[in-house]
């Protein structure tokens, strides 16, 4: 209905707002409103980013046919450039190799994404070190997912969202009661638990209820 180019942003922030509280419906609707503008508009990094966050909201509802086909575009619009939205693109990409049992490509394209972001994309790369912490976990390379929620931790990156916080809090409190401090790595999930649900952020709520309850 506004007819002007641009639709796409307002369309993609809807996306991820409703991800956030929860309503995947909602979510995957502007999702794929935001893809389609995006294509009206026939811009690059407009179709990246609507691909992204549609792409997330599919991946929350385990649609896996479906997020193929929507990364199969983005790859295709990535390309071979090497620039701040083909690294973003991985950032975020990275979710769905892991998802399909690809952990080393998934590894491998975090890094390389991480280490440009780093003098780019502040934003980006924090959640990208957020995924790594806990990729590497996952990998049994403790003293490397240590090593990311470092950088996280350090004062210089405020630009960072709570997502990536709520993410970098999960694997830090599993490295915690890894190392016999069950009653540290608990305070640390209730202190974003209690946040989440005072901002009313249901996804993140949800994703913390998951890791404090495996402490049980």
């Amino acid at each position: 209905e506004e007819g002007i180019k641009g639709r796409w942003y307002t369309l993609m922030n809807l996306t991820w707002q409703y991800r956030l509280k929860g309503d995947f419906r909602a979510s995957r609707r502007y999702g794929e409103m935001a893809c389609e503008q995006s294509k009206v508009d026939d811009d690059r990094h407009a179709k990246l980013e609507a691909c992204i966050q549609l792409a997330e909201t599919l991946i929350e509802l385990g649609e896996l046919k479906k997020l193929k086909d929507v990364y199969k575009n983005g790859l295709k619009w990535r390309g071979d450039i090497e620039d701040r939205d083909s690294y973003v693109f991985d950032v975020y990409y990275s979710k769905y190799l892991w998802e399909i049992g690809e952990q080393n490509q998934a590894i491998n394209r975090l890094e390389k994404a991480v280490n440009f972001l780093t003098t780019s994309e502040v934003f980006y790369e924090m959640h990208g070190r957020a995924l790594l912490a806990n990729y590497y976990f996952a990998k049994r390379e403790f003293d490397k997912a240590a090593s990311e929620l470092k950088i996280i931790d350090q004062p210089r990156h405020n630009y960072i969202s709570m997502e990536s916080r709520c993410l970098a809090a999960i694997t830090h409190s599993k490295l915690l009661q890894m190392n016999g401090q069950k009653s540290i790595a608990k305070a640390l999930l209730k202190f974003w638990l209690e946040d989440a649900n005072r901002l009313g952020v249901t996804q993140l709520t949800n994703l913390l209820q998951k890791a404090d309850e495996s402490m049980q």
